[in-house]
């Protein structure tokens, strides 16, 4: 089950486009964990762009989709940004 409970949660965060950067989230690397725990999921997400007035609407954007899979019943998500 934590293995099915990994990819819900992969599909859904590869179907999040983020808007500053046109790519999905998978994609643009901006995922940088994934944590599993039954039917529980942690996500972390590390932005390459400066968005603190943004950060908690996409947490709970990316938490709404999370949640929305059968296969994952509670999602932590936290955002932040690491500027290179």
């Amino acid at each position: 089950m934590t293995q099915s409970t990994k990819e819900a949660a992969e599909r859904a965060l590869a179907a999040i486009v983020d808007p500053h950067t046109g790519l999905s989230l998978t994609d643009s690397g901006e995922v940088k964990g994934i944590g599993v725990d039954g039917d529980k999921v942690a996500i972390d997400i590390v932005l390459g762009y400066p968005a603190a007035s943004w950060t908690e609407t996409l947490a709970l954007q990316i938490r709404d989709v999370l949640q929305a899979e059968p296969a994952i019943s509670t999602a932590a998500v936290s955002v932040g940004s690491r500027i290179h």
